[in-house]
């Protein structure tokens, strides 16, 4: 693995994109959109039984305020619709 020098570094912060050719090696696209709050399940199924899910509200805003602190560009996901999926399953 290549190793964060000063002409491979773009950004700054503990977690710097190292460049090589043109491809980004550390960096992470991070999408959210806030309707992923609005979903609270209050069971799931797992293993025959129905259990207390940890996926709450309060785990994505906790973690979409970690990766603000530490930089990151938190990107909102564009609606593409359907013609996408439809494309890949051929309905």
């Amino acid at each position: 693995m290549l190793e964060a020098t000063p002409e491979r570094t773009v950004g700054a912060g503990p977690f710097p994109l190292m460049q090589h050719k043109g491809f980004s090696l550390t960096g992470m696209k991070i999408f959210f959109h806030p309707e992923q709050l609005l979903l609270h399940p209050q069971t799931y199924l797992s293993r025959g039984q129905m259990r207390k899910p940890q996926e709450v509200p309060e785990r994505a805003a906790a973690i979409l305020r970690g990766v603000n602190e530490f930089g990151f560009d938190v990107q909102q996901p564009t609606d593409h619709g359907m013609a996408p999926l439809l494309a890949v399953v051929g309905c």
